[in-house]
């Protein structure tokens, strides 16, 4: 038999009825609330997509330490559970627009936005162009570019204008993620220019880092040195984000970007930018 309070016992019977009614109404609120609470705050296993760089044996390289740092505490203050997976940029786009995976390392184009929900910037990649040093040139401008053939990775984006002029202005040399065999068509004057991507915003310094890593190379399999240039100007200083189709975000991206507000302010998000001089 339900218990009545003192309260209760002394108010109309209509009253005693409406407030056995808010309380349920209130009752009801509170399980609500439990309920999304409890929704937004459980562990939400991700595939993350991203791309296999090769080492010099043709091996996936592993994931840098600062990155994986940067992964490890966006997953821990978003509360999520990232599965890696790992494949050639062609493929991390077409599972991405199928709905496969949530993208990490991506960079936004006109036509990525019509389709992908972006996060805040991550970090900011420098997009350089690298040649022999004898056969370096002027670069100021897209249109520098006139007439030669500039090496690229398959399936990266180096921005609008890039995009536009390749195939019309100049040619591209498409290549697998693997550095050595990228520098070793350069070497052999198959293609006029390479871009590649670093965290770092100084020319010379990588410029250093280039010479060194190839002089090493070059060294081991008993064949001259050859010396390199980073041209001062960077084709593009590209913004790095994650990225997942709009329809399959979930209020993914709100957590992630809150987690990378806070990693900012305690300089998580800063990358080790190796040093020539170290």
């Amino acid at each position: 038999m339900k218990s009545i309070t003192k309260n209760e016992c002394c108010l109309p019977p209509q009253f005693t009825a409406k407030l056995f009614t808010f309380k349920l109404f209130l009752s009801g609120i509170l399980v609500m609330w439990l309920s999304m609470h409890a929704a937004f705050a459980a562990t939400r296993d991700v595939t993350v997509l991203m791309p296999d760089p090769l080492d010099t044996k043709g091996e996936p390289a592993p994931i840098p330490p600062d990155r994986q740092r940067m992964l490890d505490f966006i997953a821990h203050e978003a509360d999520l559970h990232f599965d890696f997976q790992r494949y050639p940029w062609k493929r991390i786009l077409l599972l991405a627009e199928n709905g496969d995976g949530l993208i990490f390392g991506i960079s936004k184009t006109s036509a990525r936005e019509r389709m992908l929900h972006f996060s805040k910037p991550l970090y900011a990649n420098y997009v350089w162009l690298v040649t022999r040093k004898d056969a370096r040139f002027d670069y100021k401008e897209i249109t520098d570019l006139r007439g030669r053939s500039v090496g690229i990775v398959s399936g990266t984006h180096y921005g609008d204008s890039f995009d536009e002029h390749k195939g019309k202005l100049f040619r591209v040399e498409s290549d697998p993620n693997s550095l050595m065999p990228r520098f070793n068509k350069l070497i052999n004057r198959r293609m006029d220019v390479m871009v590649m991507q670093d965290p770092g915003n100084d020319a010379h310094d990588l410029e250093e880092r280039i010479n060194r890593y190839v002089g090493k190379q070059l060294a081991a399999d008993g064949l001259p040195a050859i010396e390199f240039c980073v041209l001062p100007r960077p084709l593009l200083v590209d913004n790095i984000h994650f990225a997942i189709r709009a329809d399959k975000d979930e209020g993914l991206i709100n957590r992630i970007d809150a987690a990378i507000g806070k990693g900012k302010k305690q300089g998580v998000m800063n990358l080790d930018i190796p040093k020539s001089r170290s």
